[in-house]
C-alpha cells in the first residue's frame, strides 16, 4: 500500500517480485474497497438534512450557502462557534452536541458542518467522511448496525455493509440530527420516571456513542428542552468527558439583514417579528415580508397565526400519527392551562401536557405519539424547579403564549354550545388575553366569515353557564374592541386584572366591573356613547390613552375609581407641544412617542390622531406618517379593514435618541 497512487516503478517492482500473489494499491483505493465514500456522499446528497428545508421551494435541497449561525458555547455563553471551529474539532475526534429551541437552525448548522467534511474529503479522499442520519427515521432502533443498514437503504446507498466498515474502521465523523425526535417501544407502565423514557428513547444514540472510534468525531443536535438538565442529557446519551456545549440561538439583528438579503427580500422588519430563522422563513414562503417596505405588511395577528400553522405543520412531518392542526390544538390547551399560573406561560406538569394531548386528539399518548409531548415546539424547562423530578415545562415566549391560548376563545365563539372548553378549565385564571391574543381572535373570526353578532351569542352562552370565568372577561374586552353589542345578558364582572380594555363603541350598556385593576384603557369614544359604555366600581386604572383626563371622562360610569397616568394628558403632550419647534417635528416626535415608548407592538390609525394635538396639527399627520415610513421609522399593515402603524426593531435606538434631545439633535427627520 502506498500513500499515493502507485507509480509505473513501482507497479513494475511489485509485479516482478511479487507475481500473482501481491498487488499494489494506494491508501486512497484500500479506503474505497473498505467503503466507497464518494458513492455514499453522492446518495446522501439526494435526501433530506433533518428539518433543514430550502426558504422558497420548501425541499431539502438548500440552493447556496444558508446564513451562518452564531452557537454559543455552554454554560457561560460567551464564546461563539461557527461552523468552520465545529468542523475542526470533530477532525480532532471531539464530540459536540447542539442544543436550542425550534427553529433556531440547527439542522441547518448540522447540514453546513456536513457540507464542509464533504468538500474536504472530495479534494483529499485520505480525510474523514461525514455520516449524516436523521435519528426521526430510527425509531424503534437500539442497535448502530441496523441503523445503518436502514439510513443506507433510505438514501439508496448500495453497500450497506461498507457503510458499517467506514463507521467501525474510524473512516467516519458521525452527525445525528433530532435526537429528542426517537421513540422505543414498550415504556408505557415500565418505567419509574419520565427520565427513564427518555433515556430508553436515545439507546440508539448512546451505543453509537460507546462504539465509535476514538479517532472519529460525532456531532450531535437536539431541543434544548428534551432532557431535564445537562446532567440528565449526559447520562441518557452516554457522552464522553471532554465534549464541547454549544446553543443555538435566534438571529441576531445582522444575521437578520443577510437572511433577507439572500433571499432577496428589501422589506423593513417590523418589531413584533421573531428573530427565529425557522419563522422567518415561513413568513416569506408565506408572502408576509412582501418586496416592498412601503408596502402594507401582515399585521402581528395574521403573521402570528400563520406562523403557528406553519409550525404545526412542521411539527407532523415526524409523521407519528398526529397531524399539524392536532398539533397546534395541544399547544392550545397546554396555553389555557398555562392560564392559571402568574406569568401565563407555566410551569405545566406532564399530565397537563398528556390531558391536553387527550382533548384535542381524543385518545391518551401511546409509545409513537408520546415523543409529540417532548419536543412541543415553544416550550422549554421551567426555571426554578431543579430540584423536582420530571421538570414541568413552560412556554418560553410570551407572546406566542398568547397566540396560543387564543386558540380556545376562537373554538368557543364558533361553537359556544359544543362543550370545547370543561368547567374546570374555566377557573382560577390569573392571566387573561393580551393585545395580540385579541387580535388573533378576531383575525380567524374574520377569516372564518364570523360576523360581531357571533361575539354577543358567544358571550351570553358564558354568561349564563359560566358567569364568573375568564372567558366572560376575555369575550367581553373583545367584543368592546371589535365594537360589537351585547346579546340579551349584560355580564358583570370582578376581581380580575385586565391587560387591557378598549372602549371604541358597540353598545354594552349594563355592564358592570369592579374591584378590578384594568392595565391599560384605550378610549375612542365621547358624547352620548358613555350612555352604552361598561359601569366601573371601585376599579384602579394604571394607564389611560385617548383623554386628557377625568374631565372627559363620564362621572356616571367611573364610581370610585382611581387613575395613574394618562398617557395622552396635558402634562405628557406639554413635554413636546411646547417645544420651540415647528408643527411638523411636534407631531413626528408625538407619533414616536406613541410607537416606541406606549404599550403594544403598533397603532390604529386613528390613534394616532390624539394626543392633545391641535386641528391643524392632526391635518398634518398622515403627511408625517408617510416621512416616517420613507426613512423607515413605521411600517405599516392591514387588520380586518383597519390600517395598522408599527414601529421598525431597527429604529428603535434613533427613535429613542431623538425622542431623548429634540432640540439638540441633528437627525434629518426632524429637519
Amino acid at each position: 500500500m502506498t500513500a499515493e497512487e502507485p507509480t509505473a516503478d513501482q507497479r513494475a517492482c511489485v509485479k516482478r517480485f511479487g507475481g500473482d500473489l501481491v498487488s499494489i494499491i494506494s491508501l486512497v483505493q484500500l479506503r474505497k474497497q473498505l467503503f466507497d465514500a464518494m458513492e455514499y456522499l453522492a446518495a446522501r446528497d439526494q435526501y433530506s438534512f433533518g428539518s433543514a428545508r430550502d426558504l422558497r421551494s420548501n425541499d431539502f435541497h438548500i440552493q447556496g450557502e444558508p446564513v451562518p449561525m452564531e452557537l454559543l458555547e455552554r454554560p457561560d455563553l460567551t464564546a461563539t462557534w461557527g461552523t468552520t471551529r465545529i468542523t475542526n474539532s470533530l477532525i480532532e475526534g471531539r464530540t459536540v452536541v447542539i442544543t436550542g429551541e425550534f427553529g433556531v437552525g440547527k439542522s441547518v448548522s448540522l447540514l453546513q458542518v456536513y457540507r464542509q467534511l464533504a468538500s474536504s474529503f472530495r479534494k483529499d479522499a485520505t480525510r474523514a467522511v461525514p455520516i449524516h442520519i436523521n435519528l426521526r427515521d430510527h425509531r424503534g432502533q437500539d442497535d448502530p448496525v441496523e441503523a445503518l443498514h436502514r439510513h443506507a437503504r433510505l438514501i439508496g446507498f448500495r453497500q450497506p455493509d461498507d457503510l458499517v466498515r467506514g463507521w467501525r474502521s474510524g473512516q467516519a465523523i458521525l452527525i445525528m440530527d433530532g435526537f429528542d425526535e426517537i421513540t422505543y417501544p414498550g415504556w408505557a407502565g415500565r418505567v419509574a420516571t419520565l427520565s427513564d423514557v427518555r433515556r430508553a428513547n436515545v439507546a440508539l444514540v448512546r451505543k453509537f456513542l460507546a462504539q465509535t472510534p476514538s479517532a472519529g468525531g460525532v456531532l450531535l443536535a437536539g431541543r434544548a428542552h428534551f432532557f431535564d438538565n445537562d446532567a440528565e442529557l449526559h447520562r441518557a446519551l452516554g457522552i464522553p468527558p471532554g465534549y464541547v456545549s454549544l446553543s443555538a440561538s435566534d438571529f441576531t439583528p445582522e444575521q437578520v439583514e443577510k437572511f433577507l438579503a439572500m433571499n432577496h427580500l428589501n422589506v423593513t422588519i417590523p418589531d413584533w417579528l421573531p428573530r427565529r430563522p425557522l419563522l422567518l422563513g415561513h413568513l416569506a414562503l408565506a408572502g408576509a415580508l412582501g418586496n416592498d417596505p412601503h408596502d402594507d405588511q401582515m399585521s402581528p395577528a395574521a403573521g402570528w397565526n400563520a406562523l403557528l400553522d406553519r409550525v404545526a405543520a412542521r411539527e407532523a412531518e415526524m409523521e407519528v400519527g398526529v397531524d399539524g392542526r392536532s398539533i397546534r390544538r395541544i399547544l392550545e390547551r397546554a396555553a389555557t392551562r398555562a392560564r392559571r399560573t402568574t406569568s401565563g406561560r407555566g410551569p405545566l406538569r406532564f399530565d397537563d401536557l398528556t390531558a391536553a394531548f387527550r382533548d384535542a386528539c381524543g385518545y391518551e399518548p401511546d409509545e409513537g405519539t408520546r415523543v409529540v409531548l417532548d419536543r412541543l415546539p415553544g416550550l422549554g424547562v421551567a426555571p426554578g424547579t431543579e430540584q423536582t423530578p420530571d421538570l414541568p415545562r413552560e412556554f418560553v415566549d410570551a407572546e406566542y403564549a398568547d397566540v396560543a391560548r387564543a386558540g380556545d376563545i376562537f373554538e368557543f365563539v364558533q361553537s359556544p354550545y359544543a362543550e370545547t372548553l370543561k368547567s374546570e378549565d374555566l377557573y382560577g385564571w390569573v392571566t387573561l388575553l393580551g393585545d395580540v391574543g385579541l387580535e388573533v381572535v378576531a383575525q380567524r373570526m374574520s377569516d372564518s366569515g364570523l360576523g360581531k353578532q357571533s361575539l354577543g351569542a358567544a358571550l351570553d352562552v358564558a354568561v349564563a353557564k359560566h358567569p364568573d370565568s375568564g372567558l366572560v372577561v376575555d369575550l367581553l374586552r373583545l367584543l368592546s374592541r371589535e365594537e360589537a353589542d351585547l346579546g340579551k345578558r349584560s355580564p358583570h364582572v370582578a376581581n380580575f386584572i385586565l391587560p387591557s380594555l378598549t372602549l371604541a363603541g358597540g353598545d354594552l350598556t349594563g355592564t358592570v366591573i369592579e374591584d378590578s385593576i384594568v392595565e391599560n384603557l384605550e378610549v375612542t369614544i365621547g358624547g352620548s356613547d358613555w350612555e352604552r359604555m361598561p359601569v366601573f366600581r371601585s376599579v384602579h386604572f394604571e394607564e389611560v390613552e385617548g383623554v386628557v383626563g377625568t374631565s372627559e371622562l363620564r362621572a356616571e360610569n367611573f364610581v370610585e375609581c382611581t387613575f395613574g397616568m394618562f398617557q395622552d394628558g396635558a402634562a405628557t403632550a406639554s413635554e413636546i407641544l411646547d417645544l420651540g419647534l415647528s408643527d411638523d417635528a411636534k407631531v413626528v416626535l408625538i407619533l414616536l412617542k406613541k410607537l416606541y415608548r406606549q404599550r403594544g407592538s403598533g397603532r390604529k390609525d386613528s390613534a394616532m390622531r390624539r394626543g392633545g394635538l391641535s386641528e391643524p396639527q392632526r391635518m398634518i399627520v398622515p403627511a408625517m406618517l408617510n416621512r416616517l415610513l420613507a426613512e423607515g421609522m413605521v411600517t405599516k399593515a392591514k387588520s380586518g379593514g383597519t390600517t395598522l402603524w408599527l414601529p421598525v426593531a431597527a429604529s428603535r435606538t434613533r427613535a429613542h435618541e431623538v425622542l431623548s434631545a429634540p432640540m439638540t439633535t441633528d437627525d434629518a427627520l426632524l429637519k
